[in-house]
Formats: structure tokens, C-alpha cells, sequence
């Protein structure tokens, strides 16, 4: 039986809508009454995690923001993180602007964005999620004020153009590790991944990579496959993570991470 349980939220523990399923909330409680550490494994930050999940109570620990944090929510404390400095970070923010960019930053845990118009987009894609985001119309000044590493800088583009000169910024930063969305990119420290928080976490805990078990959907997902004993993809996700995968299990739109745990966990 699995020990530790990696999941991704964003398509793949969530809907499309952004919701969890009353079927899969039941099996992730049923996981974690059988003995399996439920960990959330997301490029959100902790202060986005979805509200549905918050007063469960069936998970301690988070790996966020791709990996850049993995956070013990019960003392509320950091095991380990890997953090862009604040000045590349601001660098990086700068070149975004001169590019007309949206931008946004997840810091000590909280998101901080830029600008009216980009706060509501940001509420849109995380609906009701975000609990603690810092508004403000200048980024970098707030950034330096906290004066602390960055765990993840996300620009947002809007149009094919925008996307073009983001991918041109990325691409001139080679130093960092990148994942894109469909309207924007998440940069990260070159040091931090999915694979390398869940194999630390797993780790701390005692916990062998064969006891491991990781769904997930996109790209980002792959360097925690590599840290799991068994590798499950939802029929949704990109076709690189599926050739990785053990298992391919329904999407996210039909309980796929039900089905998974179900089959695979109990």
C-alpha cells in the first residue's frame, strides 16, 4: 500500500472549474484514514490552495510553487525551500515590464500582484482560492519592502505577440526553470522542481520511492513521476507525462484521482 500520495491540483485534482468533486474529496479523506500522507504537489502558492481543501484536515504537508517550498501547515513551518534571490527576482519583473506584461510574485507564502485589471484575471483562474493576495500597483516597491527571496515570478501574456516576448525573456534567463500555462509562464529557482521537494519530503518522512505514488497532468509533473514508485497520469495530461506514466486513469472532469485511488492507494 502507498505511504505518500503527490497530487496535483490544477487539472488534475480539480475540475476544470476549478472545484473538487465530492467523489474525489471522499477518497482523498479515505486515503488519509488508511495511513497515506496526502500531500498537494501544485505550482500554486499556499495561499491559493484550494478553500474546499483548507478545513478538512487531511493533509499536513504542501510542496508549492513547483516545488520551491514544501511547508508543514500544522506548525507552520518551511522544511525546505529553494527560492529565486529578491534580486534577480526584481530583474526579472523589470524585464517583464518593459514588455508589457502582467505581473505577479508568490512570496513567504502569499501571492503578490500588479494592477487592478491583472488581480481580477488572477481571481478568474483561482476563483474564490486566493485568500491572502497582496494588491498592489507597484510590485517591485512591495517586494523590496518584504525583502525576501521570491519562490516563483509568474508573467501573464494575453495575446500571441506577449507570448512571443515572454518566451524571449525566458529563454535570455536561462538560469531558471520555467512552466507555462496557456496565459502565462511561472519562473522558479533552476534548483527547485516537484521531484526534488516530494524526494525531500519523502525523505524527512522515512519514506521509500517505491511507497510513493504521484498523479499528475503536465510537464511539471514529470520530475516528480521520476521520484515515485508508481506514476499516474489523468487522461487529460499533456502526452510526454502520459508516455511516463504506469497508470492512465479518467481526467480531471471525471474523477480520475478517484478512480487512482481507488485501484492504486487503499
Amino acid at each position: 500500500m502507498a505511504k505518500l500520495l503527490a497530487i496535483d491540483m490544477d487539472g488534475t485534482c480539480l475540475t476544470d472549474r476549478k472545484k473538487i468533486s465530492e467523489k474525489t474529496m471522499q477518497a482523498l479523506k479515505k486515503a488519509w484514514e488508511n495511513g497515506v500522507i496526502v500531500v498537494p504537489t501544485t505550482g500554486r502558492a499556499i495561499d491559493c490552495l484550494p478553500r474546499q481543501l483548507l478545513n478538512q484536515g487531511f493533509f499536513r504537508y504542501v510542496i508549492s510553487s513547483n516545488g520551491a517550498r514544501v511547508y508543514d501547515t500544522w506548525e507552520q513551518k518551511t522544511l525546505y525551500s529553494s527560492l529565486i534571490p529578491l534580486k534577480n527576482a526584481v530583474n526579472l519583473l523589470l524585464e517583464g515590464k518593459k514588455r508589457g506584461l502582467g505581473l505577479t510574485a508568490r512570496v513567504e507564502n502569499q501571492t503578490v500582484v500588479e494592477g487592478a485589471m491583472l488581480n481580477l484575471k488572477a481571481r478568474l483562474i483561482y476563483k474564490k482560492d486566493t485568500l491572502n493576495t497582496i494588491k498592489t500597483n507597484d510590485i517591485i516597491g512591495v517586494l523590496k519592502q518584504m525583502n525576501c527571496s521570491v519562490e516563483e515570478v509568474q508573467l501573464f501574456f494575453f495575446n500571441k505577440r506577449k507570448k512571443a516576448l515572454t518566451k524571449e525573456l525566458v529563454g535570455n534567463n536561462l538560469n531558471y526553470s520555467a512552466s507555462y500555462g496557456k496565459i502565462y509562464v511561472e519562473i522558479y529557482s533552476e534548483n527547485a522542481s516537484k521531484g526534488v521537494a516530494l524526494s525531500t519530503l519523502a525523505g524527512i518522512l522515512g519514506i521509500d520511492k517505491v511507497d510513493v505514488i504521484s498523479i499528475g497532468n503536465g510537464e511539471n509533473d514529470l520530475t516528480m513521476f521520476e521520484q515515485s514508485g508508481l506514476k499516474i497520469a489523468v487522461e487529460n495530461a499533456v502526452p510526454m507525462l502520459k508516455q511516463k506514466a504506469d497508470v492512465i486513469v479518467a481526467s480531471n472532469n471525471n474523477d480520475g484521482v478517484a478512480e487512482a485511488i481507488e485501484k492504486y492507494c487503499l
